[in-house]
């Protein structure tokens, strides 16, 4: 169980000469540069989604304010406030609490890498699927946790239904949407971790 939260715990790129990899490069940032900016526009998205790794598959809602969000599995509920990052353990009631790297949260929010593609890895579209386009994202650095995602994004709505992440260590986790929604802005406690509502047996700060 350990292992699993700690897999849900732990994307301009350059240009190149005139032809047909540029105009594909191209046409993928921005596709990519539109899906980033509904969902960096929208006061507040609310996501349902599920996790497979493996053969195992994770129900999760998420909702997601900018840099913040929180989300909550059945064994698990983690808020993030752009800096601190909370995760509680629910079998355990065990809380560990984070400062996490910009690499770090994009193994605890799958989403994160729309806002991450543009400095960390390099792009290109991929065949289309069932109406969805799709954008394979490469990493730069042999030393980055997430090595490869493929994201399908709605091109009728400009947002992402389904984001597949092959991790330094070969293990790839899917999350793909089953319902997503724009809505107004949440207040900041929807970011921070409420003892009172989810007391700890033990707490491990990490920070």
């Amino acid at each position: 169980m350990k292992t699993i939260i700690k897999v849900l715990i732990i994307l301009l790129p350059a240009l190149f000469a005139l032809g047909p990899q540029a105009r594909a490069a191209e046409s993928a940032t921005s596709l990519l540069a539109r899906c980033a900016a509904k969902v960096n526009k929208s006061a507040s998205i609310d996501a349902k989604f599920y996790l497979t790794i493996g053969q195992d598959r994770y129900d999760c809602h998420m909702t997601i304010a900018k840099q913040k969000f929180t989300m909550s599995t059945p064994q698990m509920h983690v808020w993030y406030d752009g800096k601190t990052q909370w995760t509680y353990a629910i079998e355990s009631a065990e809380l560990s609490i984070t400062e996490p790297t910009a690499d770090e949260l994009l193994e605890s929010n799958p989403f994160a890498i729309l806002n991450h593609y543009a400095k960390a890895y390099t792009c290109r579209l991929l065949a289309a699927e069932d109406g969805m386009k799709r954008v394979e994202l490469a990493a730069k650095s042999k030393s980055a946790s997430v090595r490869k995602a493929v994201v399908t994004i709605n091109p009728k709505t400009d947002l992402p239904v389904k984001v597949v992440m092959t991790l330094s260590n070969g293990r790839v986790i899917a999350a793909t949407v089953t319902g997503i929604t724009t809505g107004s802005a949440k207040p900041a406690s929807t970011f921070i971790y409420n003892k009172s509502k989810f007391p700890a047996k033990e707490i491990i700060d990490l920070r």
